[in-house]
């Protein structure tokens, strides 16, 4: 999906100020997937894990987007920082012939 998206002339928003490159997927009809994995995956695992945390049980909103760095240059990976999330699930979304990040 986000591969077709790209290929248009759409209009798009980048997720953030760190990456040029990247989409908000629930800008291009993911949102009901992306809140089905909070509600089944990601709340829980977060209650889980952190239920001394005040904000572990009540996981409600996200902001889902992807991202892509490149083996060379000026994108190939993301410095440290810190943002406002409670919470933040990363996943490797690598293609074919993918070896490894970092």
């Amino acid at each position: 999906e986000v591969d077709a998206y790209e290929a248009t002339p759409l209009p798009r928003r980048r997720p953030n100020t760190m990456n040029r490159g990247g989409l908000i997927v629930n800008e291009i009809g993911l949102e009901p997937l992306m809140d089905l994995l909070l509600r089944r995956l990601i709340a829980p695992l977060a209650a889980h894990l952190y239920s001394a945390e005040p904000f572990a049980a009540s996981l409600d909103h996200h902001h889902s987007f992807v991202v892509a760095y490149r083996h060379r240059g000026d994108e190939c990976g993301l410095d440290m920082h810190h943002d406002a999330s409670e919470a933040t699930l990363n996943v490797c979304l690598g293609r074919e012939g993918f070896t490894g990040g970092g």
